[in-house]
Formats: C-alpha cells, structure tokens, sequence
C-alpha cells in the first residue's frame, strides 16, 4: 500500500491575490516552508534606481510612469520618497532608489516584475526642444546649427531644461527650425547637410 500523507488547508493571512508561487510543483514540504507570496495589488509599489546625476531633480509627488514589456499603455505613479545608498567605492557617487505607488490597481504586474521607469521631472506647454546631442558648446554657452536653403548655420541658443535625450531651447530657435542633431568636426558655417536633421517643437 502507498503511504498515506497528510493534507492541510492553507490559510493566508490577509485578502488579497497570489503575486508569486514559490512552490509551483505538487511535493512534501517541511512546516515554515513559503508557498507563495499574497497581498494586496493596491500596495504594490515601484523602485526605480536612478541616475547619480538625476537623483537631486527627483522629489515627493513627481509622475512616474511604468513601462512593461510589450506593453505600449504605461502604468501610472507617483514618487513617494527617494532614498540614497552606500556606494561600494567611496569615490563615485551613491546609488539612489526612488519609490513609486501606483495610481491605480497595476493590473498585468507581478511582485518580482522589471520594468522600466521614467520620472517626470519638469512638463510645459509650447516647448521648443532639440535633441541634446545637437547642442554644440561655446564660450558662455550653447549653439545648433540650424539648417537654411540646405545649410548649417550656427546660431546662439539658450538652454532651459534638459533631459535624458532632448534639450528645451527658450530662445535662439522657433517651433519647426531644423537643426543638425549630430554635428561633427566637419559640420561649419555654410556647410551643406544632407544628412540627419531634426525640426523640433513641443
């Protein structure tokens, strides 16, 4: 005869839905053994390790959007408190890690999940932008080359806010100039571009 083995109910501890199964195949464990994580969707939240050169924009409240693979719609967050870490060489800066609840019930995720996150550090209406590798440095400041009758043109810009990939010009350009966005050592007053232009706006 095979041997009889005892079955128990498993009771968790609080409402909720399965996040994880640790165990997810039939087999004898010992008591204390974790079968699975329960909770609370609605508690879930984010971590995003940010940028040491970000991690002073990022504040309390800022957007927060969540991106999973093959998922076009993102979640929606908002950051609830940043904390800074020990970094393993105590010449680079330390790592920082902004926390995130989500607005709504993040449906499709499970605990464990990577996804990725952007911070929304600054929005604004009407903003002329170029792409950050279009900016060129000068004594005092920045230019673009702008693109006229097919030629670059250096124009002085002033720069407000930046971000990962593109820059906010508030003044030097208007909405639908083109630029170069990658200027190189040839690129010089009159030069004539057929190559990769950029005609940015908000």
């Amino acid at each position: 005869d095979e041997p009889e083995h005892a079955m128990s109910l498993l009771v968790a501890p609080l409402t909720g839905r399965v996040l994880r199964v640790r165990e997810p195949h039939e087999q004898l464990v010992s008591r204390g053994t974790p079968l699975m994580d329960v909770g609370d969707p609605r508690d879930m939240e984010v971590i995003a390790h940010v940028p040491p050169a970000n991690a002073s924009d990022v504040r309390d409240g800022e957007p927060m959007q969540v991106r999973r693979q093959d998922v076009d719609t993102p979640l929606l967050a908002v950051v609830t408190r940043v904390d800074s870490g020990s970094a393993a060489n105590p010449s680079e800066p330390p790592p920082v890690d902004a926390h995130g609840a989500f607005t709504s019930t993040p449906r499709g995720l499970s605990d464990g999940a990577r996804v990725t996150v952007s911070i929304v550090l600054w929005s604004g209406a009407d903003v002329v932008r170029v792409p950050r590798t279009a900016l060129v440095a000068v004594k005092g400041g920045w230019e673009v080359f702008r693109v006229t009758a097919g030629r670059a043109r250096p124009v002085v810009v002033t720069v407000g806010h930046r971000g990962a990939s593109d820059a906010e010009v508030v003044s030097g350009l208007t909405e639908g100039d083109t630029v170069v966005a990658l200027p190189d050592e040839h690129v010089r007053a009159g030069t004539r571009m057929t190559g990769e232009v950029w005609a940015g706006g908000s």
